[in-house]
């Protein structure tokens, strides 16, 4: 299992790098890979937008795939410019391939045969729940946009090891009497749906109890960064 700390964008005049955390004898050292992130277009469209993406590609190569089909591989400069590139594909309306695997799953199809020493690392698992009664939102990238606040998160390790972090205004109903009560109407609204005066109260009281959630989720993320902190590889679905 591979661990990517993080991306480190040398520069124009040297290729990006990617800093591996590796565990060896018990110390944490890094070890730094270079890396260039790439994707295709059609041979016969490389032409058309060759004076159009120079400033986002280091390097091109031509591949011939198994069907004898070419194309053209383009590295690039600097792995943030990579929207913006394809943002001049899409305007000149030029097909692109393997566009949407992201420098990380890049980094790790081009080496897969590369030793890091990664069994002494130490892998967690990990999932989190969200409060998902807004609808769910994308930005431009595709990426979904944290527009509810964490409500709480769990781990496992491979020694077996559970933890849990829960929002902490979940347990602070004590102090916040509108939780409870939103909590109850809640209960109520699932069998009498139609209650106007129940539905009216609880869009009264969702302001100020996302903002509760919202100021909880602030400690639950420190916490969850710290518990992290023991770790070298982490592991999530749709993480």
């Amino acid at each position: 299992m591979f661990c990517l700390e993080r991306i480190i964008v040398k520069g124009k005049e040297k290729e990006d790098s990617v800093l591996f955390k590796l565990r060896e004898d018990g110390k944490i050292t890094f070890k730094e890979i270079p890396f260039n992130n790439y994707f295709y277009i059609n041979y016969e469209d490389f032409e058309v937008v060759e004076f159009l993406i120079k400033n986002y590609v280091e390097e091109i190569e031509e591949v011939t795939d198994k069907f004898n089909r070419k194309f053209i591989k383009l590295i690039l400069k600097n792995n943030t410019h990579r929207y913006f590139l394809l943002k001049k594909l899409q305007d000149a309306e030029v097909k692109h391939y393997e566009a949407d695997i992201d420098a990380v799953k890049r980094f790790l199809i081009t080496n897969q045969n590369i030793d890091l020493n990664q069994d002494k690392a130490e892998h967690v698992f990990f999932d989190i729940e969200t409060d998902d009664r807004n609808p769910l939102e994308k930005d431009f990238n595709g990426n979904v946009v944290p527009n509810s606040p964490i409500l709480s998160c769990a781990f496992k390790d491979k020694h077996g090891r559970v933890q849990y972090f829960v929002n902490p205004t979940k347990n602070r109903i004590v102090e916040y009497p509108e939780v409870l009560e939103y909590k109850e109407l809640m209960n109520k609204f699932i069998t009498d749906r139609k209650n106007k005066e129940i539905k009216n109260r609880l869009k009264e009281l969702e302001p100020k109890i996302d903002k509760l959630m919202r100021d909880g989720e602030r400690e639950l993320i420190e916490l969850i960064i710290r518990y992290l902190s023991n770790y070298d590889v982490t592991l999530s679905y749709n993480g």
